[in-house]
């Protein structure tokens, strides 16, 4: 099987699985894990998010979350990144 035809059944295979979610979306009875009063539905999708959110910090100030950061990766993830919009441009 070619790497095409294999990308072809996963993306087919991935809409079936899709398709019967959405079907069984609307049936009685029928819950999904996680729902519930403390979650919102986006849209009519199967997604969906907390209504309400707990952020715990490490317990040192926001001041110091600089000297955290890797520059010379940031720098080199930025080169990747123009680098990737200049071969999307050319394509």
């Amino acid at each position: 099987m070619s790497e095409g035809q294999a990308k072809e059944e996963a993306q087919a295979a991935a809409q079936e699985e899709n398709a019967a979610m959405a079907g069984r979306e609307g049936e009685a009875g029928v819950e999904r894990e996680g729902e519930g009063e403390h979650v919102a539905k986006l849209g009519a999708s199967q997604w969906g998010m907390w209504r309400g959110v707990g952020l715990r910090a490490a317990g040192f100030s926001v001041e110091g979350v600089g000297r955290l950061a890797a520059q010379e990766a940031a720098a080199a993830a930025e080169r990747v990144m123009a680098a990737e919009g200049e071969a999307e441009a050319r394509w």
